[in-house]
């Protein structure tokens, strides 16, 4: 089956559910939101900037709402991340473009985390290596998943 006749774009799916990242064929193409909406299955999304170059993901707005939560972190955002994302490009209007970054390069900079509890069970395991602002406040998850040295 040809994809392009049936589907306006392909696109690239984070799916914490089955820790899977997948290029999926969508109906996002034309300027067509709802499509977004669709393959991360969320009313309402919003976009998280992962990559200097504008390459970031779609997420579910109201995903820490959701009543079933699977967390996964970037190594390039300090804070967890929750439910499904669509991998895009940002050019300088705004648009969406194809991402600059490759598939493999995003895919080494994703951990998926799991459950709200699998996420609790983490941060209260690795506490120490939580970095706090100055009135103690957390504000960086990264160095419990990733090694920040490298």
């Amino acid at each position: 089956m040809n994809y392009m006749n049936k589907y306006s774009s392909i696109e690239t799916l984070l799916d914490p559910f089955n820790e899977t990242i997948s290029v999926v064929p969508a109906e996002t193409g034309a300027g067509r939101w709802q499509g977004y909406r669709e393959i991360i299955e969320a009313s309402m999304f919003g976009f998280v900037r992962l990559y200097s170059n504008g390459d970031g993901v779609y997420i579910d707005d109201e995903g820490l709402y959701s009543e079933k939560q699977y967390f996964w972190m970037h190594r390039n955002y300090p804070q967890p991340l929750v439910n499904k994302a669509c991998f895009v490009g940002m050019d300088e209007e705004g648009e969406t473009i194809p991402p600059k970054t490759s598939l493999t390069q995003f895919e080494k900079d994703v951990v998926f985390i799991g459950s709200r509890y699998q996420l609790v069970l983490n941060l209260q395991v690795h506490s120490d290596k939580v970095i706090k602002d100055k009135e103690g406040y957390d504000v960086d998850y990264r160095p419990i998943f990733f090694n920040m040295e490298e």
